[in-house]
């Protein structure tokens, strides 16, 4: 294939020139790609456009001489600086530590105190490690003004992690470099080739933006080729094969094949799977002469996806005789060896080892969390562990246990209690060579809880029953981790009896030490919750106040995650009722960290949940999670939790006025609360309905839906989803055909007027930080400049300019200095 370059100097390629401008915050820039992605072409246009004194130095004459390369080396800089030239001519190459440190000595006092940028193009031909050790050494020196530019195709033998932790190198790869599908499409159409949607995407999939392959593409299509996507794609793989097979020894084809099922790997981990050493061989050598392999600067090597999608093909005879199963199996013992389950469970089902996999699943580390992600990625996977044999699977209870848990979660309670019942009574009759039967017996009756779910008082027997024959914690499930549903409101959830309300927080608030004894839980932050979530519904924000504190204060001591989340969501809508800026933007800054950091699954379900509430709530919907406004990523794991999510997506529609749709989601909404009868849901679908046809149909369709939501809140004294939605039902409820008690109706409408004037108050006063604003804050206090925030968060330094004019107008300053102390002062950051 060849390495032609195209001429990318025709396509303004934006990102690119936005990340090289953080060429002079470096010492050291390294530019990592094989042949053919316009490495040298980007760093040429830089140097050009900067206009700053540079030194251009190929390697291809000087990787081998050391000598050679001081020579040409010092004849650069005579360029600029001739008595630095001279000191260095005398010194010779420094090729051991003295004359290392005496040239750098040198190079420090005599440096300019102007911009310098010295680029070394090829540096992957440097024969020896000599030349890096002097590079290295000039790097940590961090000589003022210094820049030093290496174009490589691979990654060269330094401490590259090091020196990026250090915030000494700044590294761009091939993924930079690559074409995105605008630039893709940008250049085809200087060629007068213009492809629809569907072949754009095909090519950009193909190719994977490997310019080269793009400029090969354009060739067919300029050419006119009939059928000439076909053509390109079937003389590639004929190249690609012809390599493969002609240039490389036969073993070396064989790893290829071998290899091609892991998307990436490491050297010790390949050796490990095809249990031959000389695969380190194989993988020098391929990565440094052909653009087969790529390397990260952590030492994870993948196949370039052009190849390894033609490997994986399944079309080469020589592909029949490699045992996959077995690469697959080996490679999910050494996921498993490196705790990393899910990978290893994968790669286990894959191999279709499911005794291994029950195996692994039996095993306390193995959390539900790790094992409910593992079934995500896989099909079926838990219907054919569920459809083996009894004697086989129930030689692991425990694993047994998380998958009939889950299997009432994403399928079917009913089947799932049946599952449960025998399993039971199997170990009423039979023992286990290494749980006790209580311990057994106990778990089941923990999480067969689930298959009562909503019904509390059953819920809490079951709690009960399973506390007295374990005596103890649970080997499942913690408070990490157990019987979570993705619901940021925990009353919600148990609240299925009009006027029963106040009695389910009772019940909640007086049953729950077996299940805190369960879980490892030492204190009473449930209990302080639920009743912040029943005073903060009905209106009394003193008494929330006083709950919801103590339950973050008692969730933050206990390092309960899940109450915690819940409580600083029932915080942050009461920080919303009171007019608190401060307490809003430090809600919403544990919520955005929480989101980017946690790994359990449910966990960040259910804070991305509270974020999209509390942005509806606040009118900002550019902050709303995308896979919320796109229901996106929705899996049958949360069917739990879909109630909720239907309340925060009716939120964003009603948001968003298009009232056609949400008057079209209404009896889906109904549908889903009459699976557990959910009165909360019912209130806010009722809610969302009398906004909807009020806007659609007139007042009085409107009243109609509003009297089913009130009919509902009076019974229990609710007031605040009305409250959060004023603007919308204010109108309704001054209608006289408004059917509820007077007393109620005028708290009610004086409670949603008050709620209005606040939250147009802080609109007004601009106080509120998108999570975006508050990351750009967190790194500006952290130290970082505009152009490292900028490549942190994969953004322009204009943007985050533009974010930061934002900051300084919400809270109130002109600088950087005033922003970062307002914020601290505001718990922020």
């Amino acid at each position: 294939m060849t390495g032609q370059l195209i001429e990318s100097e025709f396509i303004e390629r934006k990102n690119v020139k936005d990340i090289l401008k953080n060429v002079l915050s470096y010492p050291l820039n390294i530019v990592v790609a094989p042949i053919g992605y316009g490495k040298t072409t980007a760093v040429k246009k830089y140097v050009q456009d900067i206009k700053i004194r540079s030194v251009w130095i190929s390697m291809s004459e000087l990787g081998k001489d050391n000598d050679f390369f001081w020579q040409e080396l010092i004849k650069s800089i005579a360029q600029f600086n001739q008595t630095l030239t001279e000191e260095l001519q005398s010194l010779g190459f420094p090729s051991d530590n003295i004359r290392i440190a005496k040239a750098l000595n040198i190079i420090k006092k005599r440096s300019a105190k102007e911009e310098i940028i010295i680029v070394f193009d090829d540096y992957y031909l440097i024969e020896n490690n000599e030349k890096n050790e002097l590079l290295l050494n000039l790097i940590q020196l961090k000589i003022p003004y210094l820049h030093i530019i290496i174009l490589s195709r691979f990654m060269p033998d330094i401490p590259v992690a090091g020196l990026i932790v250090s915030g000494l190198c700044h590294l761009l790869d091939h993924d930079v470099l690559a074409f995105s599908i605008d630039e893709t499409e940008k250049y085809l159409s200087l060629y007068g080739c213009h492809v629809n949607k569907k072949q754009l995407e095909e090519i950009q999939d193909y190719t994977c933006g490997w310019i080269t392959a793009i400029c090969l593409t354009k060739n067919y299509l300029v050419n006119g080729e009939a059928d000439a996507f076909s053509k390109f794609y079937h003389d590639s793989e004929l190249l690609l094969k012809s390599v493969i097979t002609h240039i490389y020894e036969p073993e070396i084809t064989e790893f290829l094949y071998k290899i091609c099922f892991l998307e990436s790997f490491t050297m010790d981990q390949a050796c490990f799977i095809l249990e031959e050493k000389k695969v380190i061989d194989y993988i020098k050598r391929l990565y440094r002469d052909s653009f087969f392999i790529l390397r990260n600067h952590e030492g994870a090597y993948k196949l370039n996806k052009i190849v390894r999608n033609l490997l994986c093909s399944g079309r080469e005879p020589n592909k029949n005789d490699i045992d996959y199963q077995k690469l697959y199996a080996r490679a999910g013992l050494w996921y498993i060896n490196e705790k990393k389950y899910i990978e290893g469970l994968s790669c286990l089902f894959k191999a279709q080892h499911l005794e291994d996999i029950l195996m692994v699943m039996d095993k306390k580390e193995t959390t539900l969390d790790i094992i409910q992600s593992a079934l995500i990625i896989n099909d079926n996977l838990l219907e054919m562990i569920l459809s083996m044999q009894d004697q086989i699977k129930y030689q692991y209870p425990m694993a047994m246990i998380k998958l009939i848990y889950i299997y009432c979660l994403v399928r079917d309670k009913e089947k799932g209690a049946e599952m449960f019942n025998l399993l039971a009574n199997y170990y009423n009759v039979y023992n286990h060579a290494t749980y006790s039967n209580k311990r057994i017996l106990g778990e089941i009756e923990f999480h067969c809880s689930i298959t009562v779910f909503n019904d509390i008082q059953k819920v809490f027997d079951h709690f009960d029953k399973s506390y007295e024959l374990l005596k103890g914690q649970s080997y499942i499930s913690d408070k990490h981790d157990g019987l979570i549903f993705s619901s940021p409101h925990l009353s919600y959830m148990y609240y299925r009896e009009k006027g029963h309300y106040k009695d389910i927080i009772e019940i909640l608030s007086s049953r729950y030490e077996s299940y805190l004894c369960l879980i490892g839980s030492n204190y009473v932050s449930f209990q302080y919750l639920v009743f912040a979530e029943y005073y903060l519904e009905t209106g009394d924000l003193e008494q929330a106040q006083l709950n919801v504190l103590k339950a973050v204060h008692l969730a933050q001591k206990d390092r309960f995650v899940y109450l915690l989340v819940c409580a600083k969501f029932t915080l942050t809508r009461l920080y919303l009722a009171q007019g608190n800026i401060s307490g809003v933007n430090e809600c919403l800054s544990y919520f955005a960290v929480i989101s980017q950091n946690d790994d359990n699954l449910y966990i960040r379900t259910t804070v991305d949940i509270a974020r999209a509430y509390i942005y509806s709530c606040m009118d900002q919907i550019d902050e709303i999670p995308e896979w919320i406004k796109s229901r996106t990523n929705l899996n049958e794991s949360f069917r739990h939790s879909m109630d909720v999510f239907s309340i925060v997506y009716g939120k964003y529609v009603l948001l968003s006025g298009d009232f056609i749709e949400l008057d079209a989601l209404i009896n889906n909404f109904l549908a889903q609360f009459r699976v557990y009868n959910n009165q909360l849901g019912y209130i806010y679908t009722f809610i969302y309905s009398a906004a909807a046809k009020c806007t659609l149909y007139g007042i009085a369709d409107g009243v109609v839906e509003l009297n089913k939501a009130l009919t509902i809140a009076e019974a229990d004294n609710i007031v605040m989803p009305f409250a959060e939605n004023a603007e919308y039902i204010l109108p309704i409820l001054k209608s006289e055909l408004v059917n509820v008690n007077s007393t109620y109706l005028k708290r009610l409408t004086a409670c949603c007027i008050e709620h209005l004037a606040i939250k147009r108050k802080i609109k007004r006063s601009k106080g509120f930080l998108s999570d975006r604003e508050i990351e750009i804050l967190q790194s500006l206090n952290d130290g970082l400049k505009i152009k490292e925030i900028a490549k942190k968060l994969f953004l322009s330094p204009n943007t985050v300019s533009t974010h930061m004019k934002n900051i300084y107008s919400k809270l109130d300053v002109n600088n950087k200095i005033a922003a970062i102390k307002k914020a601290c002062e505001i718990n922020i950051i």
